[in-house]
């Protein structure tokens, strides 16, 4: 998991990526609406296929963008309250640890033996796990 690189951490790029988007499918919409209205024959009724790209154009905003961001979201929510003491952790800051106790939103990681910090439980950025080829004959290499 990617969480440090995702648009959640970067924070406005997706925000005036979707803003910009926003603007293209309105601009769109508006153009076809005066197109349609600067002909020169009567219709009668409303035109529907007018609607049909800016409704193509955010259906595709939402599974490209939205929809995975919202599932990234959901698993890191799930990830942060499946934290217990004793886990090692991957801070955004860069810093391994060992999460020793918590204290509601806050966590208290051991870097080392005698050196503990007090960080919010939303600085965690994974939840660090080792396979078996990380151990050597019951030792961990680093």
């Amino acid at each position: 998991m990617d969480i440090p690189n995702s648009p959640i951490a970067v924070g406005g790029h997706l925000k005036s990526l979707l803003f910009t988007l926003v603007l293209v499918g309105g601009s769109l919409l508006a153009s076809g609406c005066i197109a349609q209205s600067t002909g020169t024959e009567e219709r009668s009724g409303t035109n529907w296929t007018g609607w049909i790209l800016p409704i193509a154009f955010i259906a595709i905003l939402w599974f490209v963008l939205m929809r995975p961001q919202q599932r990234k979201a959901k698993m890191r929510r799930e990830m942060l309250k499946q934290i217990e003491v004793g886990d090692e952790v991957l801070l955004t800051s860069g810093i391994y640890g060992r999460v020793i106790r918590f204290d509601q939103q806050t966590v208290f990681i051991a870097i080392d033996d005698s050196v503990e910090i007090k960080v919010s439980r939303e600085s965690i950025a994974e939840r660090i796990t080792y396979s078996a080829e990380d151990y050597d004959d019951g030792k961990k290499t680093d």
